[in-house]
């Protein structure tokens, strides 16, 4: 804690000349993004003090998260970040998916729900292709052995968001939620 910067939200008291902050706390949840109530393994979260540069950073062990002590007049950022190698690609992937996202292209059964559509995005281009539908096929038959990204991290509230920004953070933030997208399992079999 930088002293000099947090002064102006500090009192010093006479007895027993201790220093008291006002803090503020920053609570949510993190959930799977299709019919999953798995906690997202290998994944930690991150509050990054943009003024100061200075961050903490949580394993994620089940899917709350809090952030207590947060010092409040500052600018934060919320992300989530994978930690580790990406090597579980096909983890809840199958030909169903392809189907799926082949009856979504045929308007058979299109997608309704954003997460299901982040899902089916293999490529990554913003769009639900029949390229995806290659770039899953090349995977399940051993052609490529990875996509783009194994997840994708959306903001509950905004979807097109990654990340939750606190300009001038000065009261307590809860359900400041996150969901991860799968990508590739479109039926959600993760």
């Amino acid at each position: 804690m930088n002293i000099h910067l947090n002064f102006a939200f500090c009192i010093w008291l006479i007895l027993p000349f201790t220093l008291q902050c006002q803090t503020v706390s920053i609570s949510g949840n993190i959930g799977l993004g299709i019919n999953s109530p798995k906690v997202a393994n290998n994944f930690e979260i991150i509050l990054l003090n943009i003024s100061t540069n200075d961050s903490v950073t949580k394993p994620i062990v089940s899917n709350e998260y809090t952030f207590e002590n947060v010092l409040p007049g500052y600018d934060y950022k919320l992300y989530l970040k994978r930690v580790g190698e990406e090597d579980d690609y096909l983890n809840g992937i199958s030909t169903l998916d392809q189907v799926l996202i082949q009856r979504h292209l045929l308007g058979i059964a299109p997608f309704e729900n954003v997460y299901v559509l982040v899902a089916a995005d293999a490529n990554d281009d913003g769009n639900v292709s029949v390229y995806d539908q290659i770039v899953l096929r090349r995977l399940i038959i051993g052609i490529t052995n990875k996509l783009n990204s194994s997840w994708k991290t959306l903001v509950k509230a905004n979807p097109s968001l990654t990340h939750i920004l606190f300009p001038n953070l000065t009261q307590n933030m809860k359900n400041q939620d996150f969901v991860l997208v799968k990508i590739g399992d479109v039926n959600g079999s993760y």
